[in-house]
């Protein structure tokens, strides 16, 4: 646990100044549009596509922030020990680690959104790490083009399968009927976390229990 403690906490300082960086990247571009707009675009030799290399800056900047807002929060949750985490908010930042993995793959990723917190009973670094290998178990059953969907569910009053009130994630195929398969390592962080893995024709369900009313979520 030291080792993971270090690691976070070098990633975190790591990724602050990181958005430092970007932030004065940003703030540049921004000062040179503002500049040609004053003043027109210059005269010289392929002049004109500097605006449409600005946007791109422009572009990639408010990517690179989204992906550093998400390492340093993940970097945040190695020290997150107390048993309680919004899971709302962790699926949300899966969902920015894990688009390049299926990127690659020729699919896209979408995380539907959720109003407010959702708490569960988890340690927020194992939680994100379950999600992340439900969308690996899930794009092992996709095909080109398609969607993945990540989206969250309030607490069951009675759910049918559990006896007890709980909150979910779904990792979905979108339109599709294949039935993931669950892996192993999948399988068996579920069952340290105390949640359960369910299989359900394109889409795999993380079923977490909620925490005591005494409990409180991280900020």
């Amino acid at each position: 646990m030291r080792d993971v403690l270090f690691m976070g906490s070098v990633l975190a300082s790591a990724t602050h100044e990181m958005q430092n960086i970007i932030a004065i990247i940003k703030e540049s571009g921004a000062l040179a549009e503002d500049i040609i707009a004053m003043n027109g675009l210059p005269r010289m030799k392929h002049g004109e596509k500097i605006p449409q290399a600005l946007a791109a800056i422009r572009e990639q900047v408010d990517r690179g922030r989204r992906i550093m807002r998400m390492l340093n929060a993940f970097a945040h949750a190695a020290s997150d020990f107390p048993e309680v985490c919004d899971l709302a908010r962790y699926t949300a930042q899966v969902g920015v680690l894990a688009a390049r993995a299926v990127l690659i793959k020729g699919c896209s990723l979408t995380s539907a959104p959720h109003s407010g917190t959702l708490p569960v009973k988890a340690n927020a670094l194992l939680l994100m790490q379950l999600l992340y290998l439900a969308v690996l178990d899930v794009l092992a059953a996709a095909g080109k083009g398609d969607n993945i969907v990540l989206s969250v569910r309030a607490a069951q009053d009675s759910s049918p399968d559990s006896g007890t009130p709980d909150a979910r994630a779904c990792v979905a195929l979108r339109a599709s009927t294949v039935l993931p398969l669950c892996s192993q390592g999948l399988t068996s962080l579920a069952k340290e976390l105390g949640a359960d893995c369910l299989a359900e024709p394109g889409a795999i369900i993380l079923v977490f229990p909620l925490p005591e009313v005494a409990e409180g979520v991280r900020p």
